[in-house]
């Protein structure tokens, strides 16, 4: 009888332990992870409930444009012109222009304007129109309807922009209304880390600094969402982070912000609610997250950290994965492989306006050597656009 109150006793202590902060039962967390990932493997690949493609910078595509970072004028400019042609409910962006685009070098230049002569005084104005900066902008501009970029946030002051200019550029953001409609009760105290016992609320994605795009190809009003998410401490990825807070602000992931944009009426912002841990007034912490769309408020399930665990569909290529160099070129049509539930592929040829019309589209990088490898319970190699797609997936359907 005394063994069974101590075991009892025992296992209770722990399991409140794992509950605060997982991190201190590394061997119950492990055998966590591994359950929910043996739960994928007997449950098997679900076919997708949603019409997402993801466009992507493959092998391809590298043997097509180059080394990467591919030409923004010449490829980036004319990619964003063409599928957003084809009219999807949303465009989304896996990837970042920080930097300025290197210009004509210097000794180039003089050689040109000393040739010009007379009318070299025009050649600075002529490179600025046709650099690939200022045809990415027009593209984007074009394409601002149905467009969401994609940025980084960083927990640290290492890896990001200069403070100055990320405040900068982060403010751009907030004046571009790419924040969640935020209500908070009381004083919440954010944690530093999983468990910080100082929080009275369990959310700890708080960025000091990250890479965000350049306003001079981000027209004003041109929708914007991070996508970057967190591992677990053994390196795969099981859950989607939704938001982020930096200063005073929290921002929408991309996938958020690409189905706020697909599904609510006039783009209104998402709206989160944060109730802190109050004790002594009788009031847990709530964090609640929600979409506004023409029939409801859309609850996207979330937990107090503000990520949710994500309900993988199977491994690589349960989506459309469609090269940008198959989009860009002359053929009206495309062709490309998919997984079904049984396993095997299956292949697809179908009309650009077919695939592209009326989805949810998500570009992002899959060549070996540039892979954006984000492991899952399905897929040890998996892309981490095809990650988002999850997401993504995940809440349009509530599931």
């Amino acid at each position: 009888m005394r063994l069974s109150v101590v075991i009892t006793l025992f296992f209770l202590v722990v399991s409140v332990i794992y509950d605060v902060n997982p991190l201190l039962i590394p061997v119950m967390q492990a055998i966590d992870q591994k359950s929910l990932d043996l739960k994928f493997k007997f449950r098997g690949p679900r076919t997708p409930k949603s019409k997402i493609v993801i466009v992507t910078a493959d092998e391809k595509a590298f043997q097509t444009f180059g080394q990467w970072p591919f030409d923004r004028g010449t490829v980036f400019a004319p990619l964003l012109t063409k599928v957003c042609g084809f009219e999807p409910k949303a465009f989304g962006l896996d990837i970042v222009w920080t930097d300025p685009e290197s210009r004509m070098p210097l000794g180039v230049k003089k050689a040109i304007g000393q040739m010009l002569g007379p009318k070299a005084s025009s050649l600075e104005d002529v490179i600025v129109k046709n650099s690939g900066d200022s045809l990415l902008r027009k593209a984007v501009e074009n394409c601002k309807g149905r467009l969401v970029m994609g940025y980084a946030l960083i927990p640290d002051k290492q890896g990001g922009l200069p403070e100055a200019e990320f405040l900068k550029r982060l403010n751009y953001v907030v004046e571009a209304n790419n924040t969640l409609d935020t209500r908070v009760r009381g004083e919440p105290k954010y944690g530093r880390y999983i468990g910080d016992p100082e929080a009275n609320v369990d959310f700890y994605s708080v960025a000091e600094t990250g890479l965000m795009n350049l306003p001079s190809i981000t027209p004003p009003n041109t929708a914007q969402g991070f996508f970057n998410n967190e591992a677990d401490n053994d390196g795969n990825y099981r859950r989607g982070l939704l938001f982020y807070k930096a200063g005073e602000f929290f921002y929408p992931s991309l996938t958020l912000r690409m189905a706020s944009k697909a599904m609510s009426p006039g783009d209104k912002r998402p709206k989160l609610f944060i109730q802190p841990d109050e004790p002594a007034k009788g009031k847990s912490q709530v964090v609640r997250l929600e979409i506004i769309t023409q029939e409801e408020l859309k609850r996207v399930p979330t937990d107090n950290r503000g990520q949710a665990i994500v309900n993988f569909r199977g491994p690589n290529n349960m989506f459309p994965n469609v090269s940008m160099s198959d989009v860009l070129d002359s053929k009206d049509y495309v062709e490309y492989e998919t997984y079904n539930v049984a396993g095997s592929l299956e292949h697809h040829k179908v009309t650009k306006i077919e695939l592209f019309k009326d989805a949810l589209v998500l570009f992002g990088v899959t060549a070996i050597g540039l892979y954006d490898i984000r492991p899952r319970p399905f897929d040890p190699s998996a892309s981490g656009v095809e990650n988002h797609a999850s997401i993504l997936e995940n809440i349009v359907n509530d599931d």
